[in-house]
C-alpha cells in the first residue's frame, strides 16, 4: 500500500517550493528566485565543488553542552557562522537544484553550500531557524521517525508540528534519517546488521510518517553514524531515493556517486574564519 502512496506523493522537492513560496516572506527577489529554483540562468561561473556542512545540535554557549559533546555546536557560533557566509555572498541551493548540479544538468554559483542538521533535535527550531528565516538561507534536517513519535517530542527532539512548521516555510527541506535505525548494538552502528528488507520496511515506515503528517515523502537519506553497508546505496536508488549524504570528510564535485556524498561536520569552536578553511577556499 504505502508504494502506491509513494508513487501519487513523491514530488521532486523543487515543486514543494513552487507551492510554499507564494505564502513565505521573502525580502527580495533573489530570495524569490532561490525559494521558488527560478535561480538567475546568468551564472557566469559554475560551481567546481559544493561543501555540505554538517551540525548536529545546537545549545546557548551559557549551557556548556558543547564542553562534553563535540556534537553540540554554541548558538552563537552557528550564527555567526551564517553571518559570515552571507556576508561574504554564498547561497544555499534546493536539493533538487543540487541535485541537477551533481549530475550536470545545470549550474550554481561558485559561492554556493549545503547546511545539514542530522538527528532532529528541536535545537533546530529553537535555534537555528531563526538563524535562517533571518539570512535567508535553507537548509536540510535529516528526521528519524522514531523521535518525534515518542516521549521527547517537543522537548529534546522535534515533534511533528515543528516538522512541519520548518517545512512549511520553504526555508526547510525534512529527509530521512531512518525511522528506528540510528542505535548501536555491541559498539557498532544497528544498521549495519540489517538485511534488505530491513532496510526497506524502515524506509517505508518513516514515508508513512510523513504523509500521515502532510509532507513532502523524503528522497534523500543521511546514513545514521555514516554507516553504509555495500548494498545500500543500490537499494536506496531501486526505492525512488536520489542522494545519500555520508559523514566522510570532504567536498562534491559534479559526477561523484550522488548516494555516497561526503560532508563537512562543524565541531564546537570554529570561528567565522576559519569556516573558510572548511569549506575549501
Amino acid at each position: 500500500m504505502l508504494s502506491k502512496v509513494r508513487a501519487l506523493f513523491l514530488l521532486p522537492a523543487f515543486v514543494s517550493l513552487l507551492f510554499t513560496a507564494a505564502c513565505v516572506p521573502v525580502e527580495d527577489e533573489q530570495n524569490l528566485a532561490r525559494l521558488t529554483g527560478n535561480v538567475e540562468e546568468t551564472v557566469t561561473e559554475n560551481a567546481s565543488f559544493i561543501p555540505i556542512l554538517l551540525y548536529h545540535a545546537l545549545a546557548p554557549e551559557a549551557e556548556e553542552l558543547h564542553l562534553d559533546n563535540k556534537m553540540v555546536v554554541p548558538a552563537e557560533e552557528f550564527e555567526a557562522q551564517v553571518a559570515w557566509l552571507k556576508e561574504r555572498g554564498y547561497t544555499t541551493p534546493t536539493l533538487a537544484e543540487f541535485g541537477q548540479w551533481l549530475s550536470g544538468e545545470r549550474h550554481l554559483p561558485k559561492k554556493s553550500i549545503l547546511i545539514t542538521f542530522d538527528d532532529g533535535y528541536r535545537s533546530v527550531l529553537e535555534y537555528g531557524f531563526p538563524v535562517l528565516k533571518e539570512h535567508g538561507f535553507s537548509a536540510i534536517v535529516f528526521i528519524i521517525g522514531e523521535r518525534p513519535d515518542g516521549p521527547t517530542a517537543g522537548k529534546r527532539h522535534l515533534s511533528w508540528e515543528d516538522i512541519k512548521t520548518m517545512a512549511e516555510s520553504g526555508l526547510v527541506e525534512c529527509q530521512s534519517h531512518t525511522y528506528d535505525g540510528h542505535g548501536i548494538i555491541s559498539g557498532s552502528p544497528e544498521i549495519l546488521e540489517w538485511k534488505t528488507s530491513d532496510f526497506i520496511e524502515d524506509l517505508r515506515k518513516l514515508e508513512g510518517r510523513f504523509h500521515s503528517h502532510d509532507l513532502p515523502l523524503p528522497w534523500a537519506f543521511a546514513y545514521p553514524f555514516g554507516a553504509v553497508s555495500d548494498w545500500m546505496p543500490a537499494v536506496l536508488e531501486e526505492q525512488g531515493y536520489r542522494l545519500g549524504f555520508t559523514t566522510t570528510h570532504g567536498l562534491v564535485h559534479p559526477g561523484d556517486d550522488p548516494l555516497r556524498l561526503p560532508r563537512i561536520t562543524v565541531l564546537p569552536g570554529v570561528s567565522p574564519e576559519e569556516v573558510e578553511k572548511l569549506l575549501g577556499q
